[in-house]
């Protein structure tokens, strides 16, 4: 998923629907934008003059299947589920519900 959710105001990312609609995951989606953002978010974004909400509040581990891992990442990458042995796949997140104003990666 591409976008950057910058902390600061009019940053286009927040608003952005393309990157969602032209995701990876999208056609197992429908398309759909509202799964994208969590239904307690009510967190919102200036654009121009106008406040809008923000399109996302879920993230995914960066770590799991990730092409460009920071070379000074102490942590793993994931490429099969096999490789998930610390932590196992049970302590091992895909999705999860981030702060509105820190999603910037996977």
């Amino acid at each position: 998923m591409w976008g950057w959710l910058d902390p600061g105001e009019n940053w286009p990312d927040k608003t952005n629907t393309v990157y969602l609609t032209e995701s990876l995951l999208a056609p197992y989606l429908a398309r759909s934008i509202p799964v994208w953002r969590c239904p307690g978010d009510r967190s919102t974004t200036r654009f121009g003059s106008v406040r809008l909400p923000r399109v996302r509040s879920y993230a995914m581990n960066n770590f799991l299947n990730s092409l460009n891992p920071e070379p000074w990442d102490p942590f793993d990458v994931f490429r099969r589920r096999t490789d998930m042995i610390r932590p196992g796949p049970s302590m091992t997140f895909v999705f999860i519900d981030e702060r509105e104003d820190s999603i910037q990666d996977g």
